[in-house]
């Protein structure tokens, strides 16, 4: 029997690999390996966001970004809409986060935001929580954590914000926004 309590699912979620959190059946993030590029990836600033195949975590691929100097310093922030028809669900508790990797600078500080939206189209925001990614020379594994969508929630999102006081590039690999089942798969 699974765990549904926070700390429960929590310490079963620190159990999973890479490749079982971002191939998994019920993963709702599309393309999460980067394998097909920035496909279902959304370019949130005027930073580049490009594929790159030269390191990832479970297969070489990746997309590395490259941040923007913007009015309160260097950002990078991208994302992926998840609407009800790819999956996602009002009231669902789901297992979220990345794995990242600092290219270049230095002060890197980032988050990886849960939201769920009451349009299908990730606009109007119901609620957000964000989990912190501290990437280092290789890749890390943002902190382990959870979101329970909302009642009137039509899709969700990941996303990845990045900022420095300095320019900076990062490489994001494996993402995930899994619901409960993947912990049924072995990890009860």
């Amino acid at each position: 029997m699974a765990l549904r309590c926070g700390f429960g699912l929590i310490t079963l979620f620190a159990l999973t690999t890479p490749a079982i959190a971002c191939l998994s059946p019920y993963n709702l993030i599309v393309n999460c390996g980067f394998t097909a590029g920035t496909t279902s990836w959304e370019n949130q600033t005027s930073g580049s966001c490009v594929p790159n195949s030269s390191s990832g975590v479970t297969d070489a691929a990746n997309i590395t970004c490259t941040s923007f100097a913007g009015g309160l310093g260097h950002v990078v922030r991208f994302r992926q809409c998840i609407k009800t028809n790819t999956g996602v669900a009002a009231n669902k508790l789901y297992a979220y986060g990345v794995y990242g990797q600092l290219v270049s600078g230095s002060n890197v500080s980032c988050n990886v935001q849960a939201a769920d939206f009451t349009q299908d189209n990730c606009q109007f925001n119901i609620n957000a929580v964000t989990t912190p990614l501290s990437p280092a020379g290789s890749y890390v594994k943002s902190t382990e954590a959870t979101y329970l969508t909302g009642a009137g929630t039509q899709s969700a999102h990941l996303q990845v914000e990045c900022t420095s006081p300095t320019s900076f590039q990062i490489r994001v690999d494996d993402a995930f926004f899994s619901d409960e089942r993947i912990f049924a798969d072995g990890f009860q």
